[in-house]
């Protein structure tokens, strides 16, 4: 199943992702209301601004799984699919030129651009959350979700850096390589452009105080 829930700014979408991961300092000041939730390691949230550490390419897309977790060719085959395939070039250096929501990426996630990844590439180590766009950081966080393959996926605004079209692209990769073995969960303003991909529609209700189904 996949869920999406909206609503305007300031009505507290990222507190309740925050709330359900654990990480909201005030969930016992709430008035009433409540949830539950499955073991944190089922349970993988993805944040509209990620943490990348500075370590491996390999060790980065792996994280916070050891290193080793996944195999190389398969971790090769995440980066292209997200469309990172530039960072397996030789001589890429780890740097970046897109421009979020631009996206030489982007053409690059659709297959117009062939590159011949390199396994040394994923030696290289780097500060990825300044070497990297938003949007790069953002593929990079979908791509551990792809290899992770949680039980519950809970996307907090999670391709905000990108163009509309390399979002659909990103959520028609993960829904269909996931499955029915991963329910998702989304938080996003772009109701229009994610909703085919989601089979539920919720909406935050300020007056309510819940969320509410919005019919189709």
């Amino acid at each position: 199943p996949t869920h999406l829930a909206h609503g305007v700014s300031q009505q507290g979408k990222s507190s309740l992702v925050r709330a359900m991961s654990g990480i909201w300092p005030h969930i016992g000041l709430a008035e009433e209301g409540h949830f539950r939730m499955p073991h944190n390691d089922r349970c993988l949230f993805v944040p509209r601004v990620p943490a990348l550490p500075a370590i491996s390419l390999r060790d980065m897309v792996s994280y916070p799984e050891p290193s080793g977790t996944y195999g190389d060719e398969k971790i090769i085959a995440t980066l292209e699919a997200v469309g990172l395939t530039h960072l397996l070039r030789p001589d890429s250096g780890a740097k970046s030129e897109e421009a979020d929501l631009g996206a030489p990426s982007d053409k690059a996630a659709s297959g117009s651009e062939t590159v011949e990844a390199d396994p040394v590439a994923l030696d290289v180590v780097a500060d990825w959350s300044k070497v990297l766009s938003g949007g790069e950081q953002q593929r990079a966080v979908i791509a551990h979700a792809l290899l992770r393959a949680p039980v519950f996926l809970f996307l907090d605004e999670a391709t905000s850096s990108m163009s509309r079209e390399a979002s659909v692209e990103l959520y028609s990769l993960l829904v269909k390589t996931l499955g029915s073995g991963t329910a998702i969960v989304s938080i996003t303003h772009d109701v229009q452009g994610l909703r085919p991909w989601h089979s539920r529609h919720l909406a935050i209700s300020p007056e309510a105080r819940r969320l509410q189904d919005v019919q189709a």
